[in-house]
């Protein structure tokens, strides 16, 4: 479908001819600006308001926020050098003034880290630079975790106005009502590279079918993610279409993992784990527990020689290290 559209595009998206048609320059060349009209594809989604609400309870407004990618280089010169992320940002839009940029970066143990930074006004112009204003935590930004009680931590101002790992952020956002939102959003959302991208020597062929793997990517890649509000479906065809899947609600994403086992397994009996753990700490606590991977995750020679890597899941050691 072509190249992917840009904040710029989003916020000055052609939707069809300006009401005096097209109109020239001096030079008899067209001009854009007043040959046709356009629209803030995010403020336009935003202010989308329902007349027929009967519920009291449930938002009279089907969006809840929109998620945008925004390239590395766009933010380089509005960010101070402490913020500046090593991967691209996420801009989460809730409206005008409620807005918040997701950052991530690579700590000096190949970790990610990632920070929350409440904004609004966010433009970018047509030659890619970016601005926006800077905000105080307050109620009302995206992902609300500021004012969610069951955010756990001790002083939320000092926790999120700092940068935290993957399972920091779990730890403490697990029961707030958008769960595991900042980790999920990134990986949704931002660039990745493919397997083996790291290595310094490729061949001609292996470097030929990566471009084409990452062209692949590229093209498939979202312009936003449209996020629905608390009890909406976008998709009204019929009950439960599909289009009602894929919210970072907690009441969305919480599972219980279960194990039932013998004496032989090394299940322990009667464990209750209070530790949040994803689903990608499934696979290596189960082939841990088969004596197929070691407790880093690494699997045996046996399945290195079919092809298996580490895995990138935690492992649940309070199952695995139980005797």
């Amino acid at each position: 479908m072509g190249e992917q559209n840009s904040v710029f595009d989003l916020q000055n998206y052609v939707v069809g001819l300006s009401p005096n048609g097209l109109a020239l320059n001096a030079d008899l060349s067209l001009d854009l600006d007043k040959s046709f009209r356009r629209i803030d594809y995010l403020d336009l989604l935003q202010k989308q308001k329902v007349r027929s609400n009967v519920q009291a309870e449930v938002s009279s407004r089907p969006v809840d926020l929109t998620a945008v990618r925004i390239p590395q280089g766009a933010l380089a010169d509005a960010l101070p050098p402490e913020l500046r992320s090593s991967e691209d940002a996420i801009w989460l839009y809730g409206g005008f003034d409620k807005q918040a940029l997701i950052l991530t970066r690579v700590d000096a143990d190949g970790g990610q880290s990632y920070r929350y930074m409440p904004i609004s006004a966010l433009r970018q112009d047509a030659g890619g630079k970016v601005t926006f204003t800077k905000q105080k935590w307050a109620d009302g930004f995206p992902l609300k975790y500021f004012e969610d009680k069951d955010l756990s931590v001790a002083d939320r101002e000092a926790w999120v106005n700092d940068w935290h790992g993957e399972v920091e952020w779990l730890r403490a956002t697990h029961k707030t009502i958008y769960s595991n939102a900042i980790i999920g959003l990134n990986e949704q959302i931002d660039r990745h590279m493919l397997p083996g991208d790291d290595r310094a020597a490729i061949s001609n062929d292996e470097r030929l079918m990566r471009r084409f793997r990452h062209r692949q990517r590229d093209l498939t890649r979202v312009d936003m993610l449209i996020l629905a509000a608390n009890h909406w479906n976008f998709n009204v065809t019929g009950f439960n279409p599909g289009g009602n899947h894929g919210s970072y609600f907690r009441v969305s994403t919480n599972s219980t993992l279960m194990f039932a086992g013998g004496s032989k397994t090394g299940v322990p009996r009667g464990l209750l784990i209070d530790e949040p753990y994803d689903n990608l700490s499934f696979m290596p606590t189960v082939l841990r527990l088969m004596g197929k991977v070691d407790d880093q995750g690494r699997p045996t020679p046996e399945l290195q020689e079919r092809g298996f890597h580490p895995f990138p899941g935690r492992m649940i050691t309070e199952i695995t290290k139980t005797k």
